[in-house]
């Protein structure tokens, strides 16, 4: 496990876990060990209990970039733990409706359904821990799917981005519920008005930056010139 961030006694941990390598983000107050888990892959249960350092964490909060298996499959275990759930409303089917999943050429036999507790809205600040050293700013971004999420700490500059960007890549738009159309319009108006110094974790692979992005990024094409301040 990888700490990516540490400000005002909060750190960002990172681990690929699951079969396709999802970036998995931890984000921990270190006062009190609470937890903020962002995406669930399936393996994430067993890794937050066997891990040395998880072991001495308490998950509060799962944030979910959006519904696809890799990054849900595990979603149900918090559930059964009444760990909330925070996603985007329109992924709603896939957590409910797992077997959908067959469009991925999966056994979902093994997929338990959950419900999301706290729908995000989209460009919303939220705090959480009860800590003003961590605001989180939510950010809706179709296009990989109905309901992808980006998830913005400013004080961290960092963003976890699900499979909307990739390092000089996009995620897909051909899989049900994508739009390629939507996907570049959440990357420009979205993403790259972000401050060009925020790090990019993006579901799976090496991280990257907005400026980085910008820069190198073919798929995307140009960016707006105005930059979205914290």
């Amino acid at each position: 496990m990888e700490k990516i961030s540490s400000h005002h006694h909060v750190s960002i941990y990172l681990e690929a876990i699951g079969p396709l390598g999802t970036n998995t983000g931890f984000v921990v107050d270190e006062r009190t060990r609470h937890a903020a888990i962002i995406d669930a892959p399936p393996g994430i249960w067993d890794f937050l209990q066997t891990h040395p350092l998880s072991r001495q964490w308490t998950p509060v909060h799962l944030l979910i970039t959006h519904g696809h298996w890799d990054h849900m499959t595990d979603a149900s275990h918090f559930a059964e733990h009444y760990i909330p759930l925070w996603a985007g409303e329109a992924d709603t089917f896939c957590f409910q409706h797992p077997e959908t999943m067959t469009a991925f050429g999966l056994d979902t036999g093994k997929m338990v359904p959950c419900d999301i507790d706290r729908f995000m809205d989209d460009e919303k600040v939220y705090e959480i821990f009860s800590s003003p050293s961590l605001s989180l700013q939510t950010f809706h971004v179709p296009g990989h799917s109905p309901g992808s999420f980006a998830y913005y700490f400013p004080s961290a500059s960092l963003a976890f981005v699900g499979d909307t960007l990739f390092a000089g890549g996009v995620g897909r738009s051909d899989l049900p519920g994508g739009q390629k159309s939507l996907l570049f319009q959440s990357i420009r108006q979205k993403l790259y008005t972000l401050p060009e110094q925020t790090i990019i974790v993006p579901g799976h692979g090496s991280l990257t930056s907005i400026a980085q992005e910008k820069r190198n990024n073919l798929y995307v094409g140009p960016a707006p010139t105005a930059r979205r301040e914290p």
